[in-house]
């Protein structure tokens, strides 16, 4: 025994395979909790676009988005695509838009701005209260996409 205790061949071997196994241990441990936090994440923003479902409408002359889910809605743009070959596609921005779970938001055409080009900027809001009016003058029928801001979108058809 007194051989054993004094000889020191192979000690860093040992040592070494140890450290490896630490090296490991920790490597592993740390990709299973960053695949956990991952997954979690994942499945909250499946849980939001669960609950923020909305529909979009034509009433009347107006557009209107009802946000059914069991979550407020906030919504970033509208889309106009214009049918026809030829037809422009322009957006209004409604980044400051937050819709209520069960309430309802209307979007209303101004009649007095007729846009040509496809230049997106020709197109602005005017956010107040319930509703916005996008200054756009529906000539033809059109398709109005809603878009939020965790993309889903919902498109209806738009006759004047």
């Amino acid at each position: 025994m007194k051989n054993f205790r004094k000889n020191r061949k192979g000690t860093a071997e040992v040592i070494g395979t140890i450290m490896f196994i630490m090296i490991l241990l920790f490597f592993f441990t740390n990709v299973y909790l960053w695949h956990d936090a991952a997954t979690k994440d994942a499945n909250q923003l499946n849980l939001q676009k669960i609950n923020s479902s909305f529909s979009i409408v034509q009433v009347g002359n107006n557009i209107v988005l009802t946000a059914n889910g069991g979550s407020n809605i906030d919504l970033c743009r509208l889309w106009i695509v214009e049918g026809g070959l030829n037809g422009g596609h322009f957006f209004a921005d409604l980044t400051s838009v937050e819709v209520a779970a069960g309430t309802n938001f209307t979007i209303s055409f101004s009649t007095q701005t007729v846009l040509s080009g496809s230049s997106a900027n020709q197109v602005t809001d005017d956010i107040a209260g319930n509703g916005a009016t996008v200054n756009y003058h529906v000539q033809s029928t059109i398709t109005c996409t809603a878009v939020n801001t965790l993309g889903i979108e919902k498109s209806t058809t738009f006759n004047p």
